[in-house]
């Protein structure tokens, strides 16, 4: 059974390092942002590693 996490504020820092991290584990990470233009460095480590992470908008202010 594949374990899920949801991990905000991905575009850099600690939760990119974060949902790196949970994917190289065998977690299905989903990686949210609120700009999703600002995931072409997580995009490229997806790609690199061949990691299971999906990126998804979430601004709470807009809900």
């Amino acid at each position: 059974m594949k374990r899920n996490v949801l991990i905000t504020r991905t575009s850099t820092g600690v939760g990119f390092e974060s949902a790196i991290l949970f994917a190289q584990n065998g977690y299905k990470v989903y990686a949210t942002m609120r700009d999703t233009k600002k995931a072409t460095d997580l995009k490229k480590k997806i790609k690199q590693d061949d990691l299971v992470i999906e990126i998804l908008p979430l601004e709470v202010t807009s809900i």
